[in-house]
């Protein structure tokens, strides 16, 4: 449990950081860059967060499997 909450910990700052980096694009009038930038990490961040619980149910029910084959 405590490895999740870490690793969400760690997606939220850098997401915070990137947020902010994007924000700083867009003020140097890169928005087409920043735009792209934000959709692209949006892209990744909602695809981490679907494989992300699917790794952890995935883990869970192999050591399940061990613990009845044992």
């Amino acid at each position: 449990m405590v490895p999740l909450v870490l690793t969400l910990v760690l997606i939220i700052i850098i997401w915070v950081l990137v947020l902010f980096l994007a924000l700083f694009l867009l003020v140097l009038l890169l928005a087409r860059l920043a735009l792209l930038l934000l959709l692209i990490l949006t892209v990744f961040f909602l695809v981490l967060s679907v494989i992300l619980p699917l790794i952890v149910i995935l883990s869970l029910i192999l050591l399940l499997l061990v613990l009845v084959a044992l």
